[in-house]
């Protein structure tokens, strides 16, 4: 009886080394790969009720509502990606605020002015 106890628990612990063996290289090599696509499919699970809501109230086809959310969707992540990282990096902060407001060239003000 002790024998078969012992047996159990080198086979579930074997077991288990080989199973957080496969978590942890599918983490450290395979996430990488994996996450555009895991991303994508939460923000589509996540706009999926809202573009059911608008097409019934509406009466519009799904998929051009969904397509339609999705891209205002992504737009604003973007637009609000943009800002933070005017926000929260000094130097384009400062390179943007760099440029004259006289000019069409950002660069003139470094030429050399013209001789009168």
């Amino acid at each position: 009886m002790d024998y078969e106890k012992r047996k159990r628990l080198i086979v579930n612990t074997a077991y288990g080394a080989v199973i957080f063996f496969l978590v942890y290289v599918t983490v450290q090599y395979g996430l990488k790969l994996i996450m555009p696509f895991l991303l994508g499919f939460i923000i589509a699970a996540g706009l999926r009720r809202p573009a059911l809501w608008i097409s019934g109230k509406w009466k519009l086809p799904v998929k051009p509502v969904a397509l339609a959310l999705a891209a205002v969707f992504y737009c604003t992540a973007g637009l609000l990606a943009a800002f933070a990282g005017l926000r929260y990096s000094p130097r384009w902060w400062i390179f943007c605020r760099s440029f004259p407001s006289s000019t069409p060239i950002p660069w003139s003000r470094r030429w050399p002015a013209p001789s009168r």
